[in-house]
């Protein structure tokens, strides 16, 4: 059994220094002594941002690195009475000195370290001349680090970079490398700036090989990392290690992450000294202890928190029940099966990858290709629904994936909702090796009759005993679209609620949508028939800065300064017309500017100039032009839309032969047109993506804003249609 304390994010500055000194010390000390008491404490493992700000308070971060030994370092491990080898540190971004480095030197930088070589090569040289030039923020850590281990007669290995130490605890080996990711920060926002570099990787990987039990500290989470190093670093931390202790975020949050060569453990240590008067319980101040099991193949953690009010450290029961966890390390035989995982990758990304592209709208600059969802996406602002003043939560994919809580996003028509949960599945995926969840996508109006089991299987195109697999092996995550609490859903609600209470699935997690008629209000349905323990968040109107973001895909930027005023202007226009805040809305405004004749009163008018620009602007040939112009293709859309709202079917489908029937009767029998190829022109409109094909042989408007503005257009063209829309016993239902 090996007794490690995970540590993180003091940000020591004066203010937390006196709150260490006259409260959360003996705090801290009582607690480590009672956990060394009841079991033997190994190592203290700290993962970053020792002190803050790098040492501004204390006149640089030598100075302030000295504080943190003789303040924090040395009173624990004298109370422990253990070596100071046995307290591992790694350099978070508040223990670097931003401006020991140039800003041309960090500009040359950022431009030059962009692939593999070019990062190799710097790391390398920087090794073997033991050079600091481009990271001399990183240097005063690195002299504390070499002073504080300077008398230790452990196996060690330092390096401007990562630092290794090997251990041997009765007959286990323990082998910990503390990597570097700090060494390239240098901004507020370090997310894909971050680089560790596979030569630090294999210099400290290769030091611990012998070692039984590896352990990786690193103090950012590995989505920070540059995109060209986050798969493969990953990648290789999942490989090589047991065991990965993260800081930074100031939360907690542990994870098994089981791979194909070896089950990786991952825990992420809160603030131990942060704000401890704060009433937050997401972020309160702690630690945690975690038990390695070796023999009997099991790893438990205790979770703490400082109360201020008792001044002292308690289980924290909002990370786990009881503040404890305890999970179990799957032998090498029950491990991923590494073809099921990688067939649920490969059938997503090519079945529903460009499905989900094929669900934007398309881009002035690429007219006629697809733009990828991954570029094109904008997060919408997002409330956490419920709390004081609407707080906006600035939520980022990552925040979104990685929780262990269920959420559900409530938002208008055409809010994005659908896009959202793209993006996610699509996150999930292209993070596969970070986040280990395979998500298995279910629009709730398309459910049907079937059992939630089946749904998932046709989604990953996967057995019944492979869906098992992954439901026993923690894998599976549900994306719900559509999820809408009313009576006259009651027993697909029920499908659901019958699948997540079967013992096997109560570790499911749920991310769904769903829409809400009243803006920022939840519905009323939802609260008497839900009994999923989601977390609610709405889905907020665009601001200034997302609509800028997806404006910036028109506009070329040929000059900076008046690329931002145009941008100033188009953004101001668009809100001169009051329209709903919404990227579809923000897009077919785009589009309509193409057409100057038109303005964009309302967001009728701007759809009908968007689809007259769909239809005929943008067609390769423009098919039957002379003939079959603007107003015949209006007419025929609207058409379909009536024959998809007479058949009452609830998702507003029809099958494709009766879509293709359809279309025949009209140029056949209503306009005479008999040179028309029909076939030609049904797969005209869905390459136009006016039309888009759900489980193959079912046909629908692509948006719900086409389909109700073809039924307006009905109602106008048509006087029977209207009549029957209007009709007492039926009115209400297109309200």
């Amino acid at each position: 059994m090996i007794r490690i304390i995970h540590l993180s994010d003091f940000h020591l500055n004066e203010q937390n220094l006196r709150d260490w000194k006259n409260y959360v010390k003996d705090a801290l000390l009582g607690k480590l002594n009672e956990l060394d008491n009841e079991r033997k404490i190994n190592l203290i493992l700290s993962t970053g941002d020792h002190i803050d700000k790098g040492g501004i308070e204390f006149k640089g971060a030598s100075n302030a690195f000295k504080i943190f030994k003789s303040e924090v370092i040395e009173p624990i491990t004298n109370e422990l009475k253990i070596d100071r080898k046995h307290f591992l540190i790694t350099p978070g971004n508040h223990d670097i000195e931003r401006d020991k480095d140039r800003e041309i030197t960090e500009k040359g930088l950022f431009v030059d370290l962009n692939n593999h070589n070019s990062i190799s090569k710097f790391i390398i040289n920087a090794l073997n001349k033991n050079d600091f030039f481009g990271i001399e923020r990183i240097k005063a850590f690195k002299e504390f680090e070499k002073d504080l281990y300077s008398d230790s007669d452990t196996d060690q290995m330092l390096t401007p970079f990562g630092s290794s130490f090997k251990y041997s605890f009765g007959e286990i080996k323990v082998g910990v490398c503390c990597l570097n990711s700090s060494w390239r920060s240098y901004t507020n926002n370090d997310i894909n700036r971050l680089i560790i570099g596979e030569e630090q990787l294999i210099k400290n990987t290769t030091f611990i090989s012998d070692c039984k039990i590896k352990i990786a500290l690193i103090h950012h989470p590995l989505d920070w990392l540059i995109n060209i190093e986050k798969e493969i670093i990953t990648k290789h931390i999942s490989k090589d290690f047991n065991m990965l202790l993260i800081g930074h975020t100031h939360q907690s949050l542990t994870t098994m992450r089981i791979g194909f060569q070896r089950s990786l453990f991952i825990n992420i240590s809160p603030s131990c000294l942060n704000d401890i008067r704060s009433d937050s319980r997401s972020f309160a101040n702690g630690f945690t202890v975690i038990d390695y099991d070796i023999e009997k193949s099991n790893i438990s953690c205790e979770y703490l928190r400082y109360n201020h009010l008792s001044k002292c450290f308690v289980l924290n029961t909002d990370i786990e029940d009881n503040g404890k966890l305890s999970q179990t390390i799957p032998p090498k035989s029950i491990e991923k099966n590494e073809n099921v995982i990688l067939r649920c990758i490969t059938t997503i990304k090519e079945n529903h990858y460009p499905e989900m592209d094929n669900h934007l709208i398309m881009h002035k600059v690429d007219k006629l290709k697809t733009v990828s969802l991954k570029d094109a996406f904008i997060l919408p602002p997002i409330v956490l629904a419920n709390t004081q003043n609407n707080e906006e939560q600035i939520l980022s994919l990552s925040d979104i994936t990685k929780d262990k809580a269920n959420h559900i996003f409530f938002g208008s028509q055409e809010s994005g909702k659908t896009t959202l949960l793209y993006r996610i599945i699509r996150e999930y995926i292209d993070e596969f090796d970070l986040i280990g969840k395979i998500p298995a996508y279910i629009d709730f109006e398309n459910q049907g009759n079937k059992e939630i089991e089946t749904l998932i299987k046709e989604y990953l195109l996967c057995s019944s005993k492979e869906v098992d697999y992954l439901i026993k092996e923690n894998l599976l995550i549900l994306i719900i679209d559509n999820l809408n609490y009313k009576e006259n859903k009651f027993e697909k609600i029920n499908k659901i609620h019958r699948f997540l209470n079967k013992p096997e699935n109560k570790d499911i997690r749920i991310i769904a949508t769903a829409e809400n008629e009243v803006t920022g209000v939840i519905p009323k349905d939802y609260f008497g028939l839900c009994i999923i323990p989601f977390k609610n968040y709405l889905i907020n109107g665009l601001k200034t800065k997302e609509i800028k973001s997806i404006m910036k895909f028109w506009l070329p930027n040929d000059n900076e300064v008046e690329y931002e005023n145009k941008l100033d202007k188009m953004v101001a226009n668009f809100c001169s017309y009051s329209l709903p805040s919404t990227a579809m809305s923000v897009s077919l405004y785009l589009w309509s500017l193409e057409n100057p004749d038109k303005q964009p009163i309302n967001h009728a008018v701007l759809m009908e100039i968007y689809i007259e620009l769909l239809l005929q602007k943008l067609s390769k040939e423009n098919i039957y032009r002379e003939k079959f112009d603007f107003t015949n293709k209006i007419q025929l859309l609207a058409r379909i839309a009536e024959i998809m709202d007479r058949s009452q079917d609830e998702n507003c489908c029809i099958p494709a032969s009766q879509y293709l029937e359809t279309i025949e009767e009209y140029f056949n029998d209503l306009v005479g047109f008999d040179f028309i190829e029909p076939t030609r022109i049904a797969d005209y409109f869905l390459e136009r993506k006016i039309f888009v094909k759900k489980h193959g042989d079912r046909i629908k408007f692509t948006y719900s804003c086409y389909y109700h503005f073809f039924l307006a257009k009905r109602m106008e063209y048509n006087p029977e249609y209207r009549k029957y829309v209007l009709d007492e016993e039926r009115y209400h239902k297109y309200y």
